[in-house]
């Protein structure tokens, strides 16, 4: 099912990857933490935050140990549907999940705010970051920049 639902998601066909999805569940086939990230992707290729958000709240709680990128995508998702905030949720829980947020999350959340003119929370998580003295990189300092050129705050 994942080596499908991962086609799904390059050709951008996010319904295909649902039902796919809701199959290998249905099948009894145990949850993947990769056929989570596909589908979540294939979601957010296709603009589909809702479906990406309600897909991966639902799965972490009933059968999928979700991990780093199940989280990154999920932000990515959200982020491409300029919804910072609900990125923001679910960068704050992967705290809650014990997971330890690296430069990919931190430059997912990053980006959403960058769409959001947000500048002032990207400049406090670019302070987190630094602080974690996690990497950073281009796509760190093109969403820091974006931010604030975006939020006027430059």
């Amino acid at each position: 099912f994942s080596a499908a639902i991962s086609a799904c998601k390059k050709s951008s066909q996010w319904t295909k990857a649902m039902q796919l999805f809701s199959m290998r569940a249905q099948r009894g086939v145990s949850g993947s933490a990769v056929a989570l990230n596909a589908t979540v992707c294939a979601c957010g290729n296709g603009s589909e935050w809702e479906q990406a958000s309600l897909l991966f709240s639902d799965t972490v709680q009933s059968c999928v140990q979700a991990n780093a990128t199940s989280f990154n995508t999920t932000i990515s998702a959200m982020e491409e549907g300029g919804e910072w905030e609900k990125a923001l949720w679910c960068f704050s829980a992967t705290a809650q999940s014990q997971l330890e947020a690296d430069t990919i999350t931190f430059n997912a959340v990053m980006s959403s705010f960058e769409q959001g003119g947000n500048w002032e929370k990207a400049s406090q998580l670019f302070g987190v970051m630094t602080h974690r003295k996690l990497e950073c990189n281009t796509t760190t300092f093109n969403a820091m920049t974006s931010a604030c050129v975006n939020g006027i705050g430059w």
